[in-house]
């Protein structure tokens, strides 16, 4: 029982010392939490190949009149400050099971998951865990928080 307790005390020290590879601020951004959105993708790019699939980058910033330009039919945004500030590309889905598989994770608790957001997400630890230049960032809806893969579109 004291070996666990202080792999416990000790695991916590280290996570302390974390540093995330997070953006600087941009003017207006609070350091409050970001509330989630699950937005429409833009019509215009679905169907297209390429970029902005499941897990990827928004081909544009996602301005809150016009949508993310993604080729899934969805994306996962975070808004703070009236403006949108991280997201990813994303399926609608009711299960995990009808979101494409994610083995690029360095924890073992990387996961692909759909509930409570109703769209594909990676579900992270750390930002290794995420593709890419992808951020493992904290996203609220309602009274569920989840770690969610992310992208900063500002």
């Amino acid at each position: 029982m004291y070996i666990n307790f202080i792999s416990v005390v000790l695991l916590a020290r280290l996570s302390d010392n974390f540093e995330p590879k997070t953006p600087a601020s941009a003017p207006g951004h609070s350091d409050a939490p970001a509330q989630l959105s699950a937005a429409p993708a833009s019509e215009s790019s679905l169907g297209s190949a390429g970029a902005a699939n499941n897990y990827e980058k928004p081909l544009n910033d996602c301005p809150v009149d016009g949508g993310c330009d993604c080729n899934t039919t969805s994306a996962i945004v975070t808004y703070d400050s009236g403006r949108a500030y991280f997201a990813v590309c994303a399926d609608d889905c009711e299960t995990a099971n009808e979101c494409p598989p994610y083995h690029g994770g360095k924890s073992i608790y990387t996961e692909v998951k759909c509930i409570p957001f109703g769209r594909c997400y990676i579900n992270c630890m750390i930002d290794d865990d995420c593709p890419g230049d992808a951020l493992c960032k904290e996203a609220h809806i309602a009274k569920y928080v989840e770690n969610v893969c992310l992208y900063y579109v500002r």
